[in-house]
């Protein structure tokens, strides 16, 4: 693994057990922010409500923004099948999704959405970066993170 989308450090996360809620909200959203330029104006206005509920949850995880977060998510149905444009979308849901249904598919789902974009390459390492920046500011020392799952990947390799 040599950490150069964010689905790499998703999966690294996770396997190391330090994929939390929060963690995965805050991820899914800088992710749909990013690539928000690509939701058609028609569906704007419910992207950018379940952003906004995914942040308020992040600000007060209480039960009102889980709530509304639920609702916001069911309103950001793309309506148009351009990759770029449902990805965007997509992104922006599955932000709010992931306050009341924590599940990593829907992480992974949320980050793979965001790179349908032009150049999809580009898109998983500006993502991995960024996701370096959100550890980094959750007090997650990354070069141990990459260090410490590399070591445990390879024993893996070699077991019988």
């Amino acid at each position: 693994m040599n950490f150069t989308s964010g689905i790499d450090f998703l999966h690294a996360l996770d396997a190391m057990g330090l994929l939390t809620r929060p963690l995965a909200v805050e991820m899914a959203v800088v992710c749909a922010e990013h690539v928000f330029g690509n939701v058609p104006e028609e569906n704007q206005n419910g992207c950018q409500k379940a952003i906004n509920a995914a942040n308020d949850w992040l600000a007060a995880p209480s039960k009102q923004n889980r709530r509304r977060a639920k609702r916001a998510a069911a309103a950001t149905l793309p309506g148009t099948y351009v990759p770029a444009a449902w990805g965007a979308s997509y992104a922006a849901r599955t932000a709010a999704e992931l306050v009341f249904k924590y599940e990593p598919y829907i992480m992974a789902s949320a980050l793979e959405a965001a790179r349908l974009g032009d150049d999809p390459i580009s898109e998983g390492k500006w993502q991995a970066w960024k996701i370096i920046e959100v550890l980094d500011k959750n007090g997650i020392d990354t070069a141990r993170m990459m260090s410490d799952f590399l070591s445990d990947f390879k024993s893996l390799q070699r077991s019988p």
